[in-house]
């Protein structure tokens, strides 16, 4: 094909499909940017039922459990509860009541 061509020809269709590779990925990294604006860097929460009743907490659990169950970012929970988060992410929320509110009634 390119055998018979002329250069100024052959360099007009290389020229051509590149121009075109180069729109369609700027399109491309365009629609992603956009996307990642839209949602804030995070990808949508994922389909189904919120869960809402916070009388389903119980002492077990940890913060990382209870931020995924109700979907709330975990350095929400330990700033509410005064709590730093190095350290304690493992720990139940009856061992953080202990450690750093021993004074405080056991609600459970």
């Amino acid at each position: 094909m390119f055998s018979q061509a002329n250069p100024k020809q052959r360099a007009l269709v290389i020229g051509l499909i590149v121009l075109g590779i180069n729109t369609i990925h700027h399109l491309l990294w365009m629609r992603a940017f956009h996307a990642y604006k839209k949602f804030g860097g995070h990808r949508p929460p994922p389909p189904g039922k919120v869960e809402t009743d916070v009388e389903l907490v119980r002492d077990w659990m940890p913060i990382p459990f209870i931020s995924r169950m109700y979907r709330v970012p975990e350095k929400n929970i330990f700033d509410a509860l005064k709590i730093p988060p190095l350290g304690n992410h493992n720990k139940s929320l009856k061992d953080l009541n202990r450690k750093y509110y021993p004074n405080k009634m056991d609600l459970y």
